[in-house]
């Protein structure tokens, strides 16, 4: 597996913030998919763990459930060294 422009769009915005809310299912996928890459890339926190860092209470269901995600220092300077050249790559598609 490789990461995409998508995955690199992704971890710029989680970047820009101390703590990413994923809601759609779409973004948590993006998100696993990325800590399946390398899982020093992102912290990720799901139910309780994601209810005592937020205050917010997670749905009941698991295919509800909110995930916040944190960008590591690997994860930055994987996006500070690879980003430009993957964006690039998927412009070209």
């Amino acid at each position: 597996m490789k990461l995409t422009s998508e995955h690199i769009k992704l971890m710029r915005d989680a970047n820009e913030i101390d703590l990413y809310i994923a809601i759609s299912h779409q973004e948590k996928e993006r998100f696993k998919e990325i800590q399946k890459f390398d899982p020093a890339f992102i912290k990720s926190f799901e139910g309780d763990e994601f209810e005592r860092l937020t205050g917010i209470k997670s749905p009941e269901t698991p295919k509800e459930q909110i995930l916040a995600v944190s960008l590591t220092y690997d994860g930055r300077a994987y996006l500070e060294r690879e980003g430009e050249r993957i964006l690039a790559e998927g412009d070209q598609r």
